[in-house]
């Protein structure tokens, strides 16, 4: 598989968690998860591909986890930990109220991508319907 370099694991993430527009969490409803029982992802969940899931350990973050998952950590080669670390926090530490407006994700990405100096032109403006499915 091609690792991901910055732009193309913020445009993987990011096009699903728009389209996803939840949370991916357990336990009691405040606890984020790579992925949850509902199906739902978290930034980095979205760029793990299934058949690799099993390795990844849930409640760690992205760095620890990447230790810990030999086949996955090629997958990120080229991408900053301090990169990863913050795209798994616009999922995680987005607060849960924004949801209610199905642009929290969109902007919150964006702002991302600005502090990144990222791509972000696919990111819908407000209101509009993402144009295609994310791709991994």
């Amino acid at each position: 598989m091609t690792p991901y370099t910055h732009q193309t694991a913020f445009e993987t993430a990011a096009k699903a968690l728009i389209a996803q527009n939840d949370f991916s969490l357990v336990d009691d409803g405040s606890t984020c998860a790579y992925r949850d029982p509902d199906g739902n992802k978290c930034a980095i969940g979205h760029l793990i591909p299934n058949e690799l899931y099993g390795e990844v350990t849930e409640g760690l973050g992205v760095i620890e986890m990447l230790k810990q998952a030999p086949s996955i950590a090629p997958l990120f080669a080229e991408c900053e930990d301090q990169f990863l670390t913050e795209l798994q926090g616009v999922h995680d530490n987005l607060e849960q109220t924004a949801i209610e407006s199905p642009e929290g994700f969109a902007i919150a990405l964006s702002r991302f991508a600005w502090d990144w100096d990222l791509d972000a032109s696919f990111i819908p403006a407000l209101g509009e319907e993402i144009e295609d499915e994310p791709g991994r």
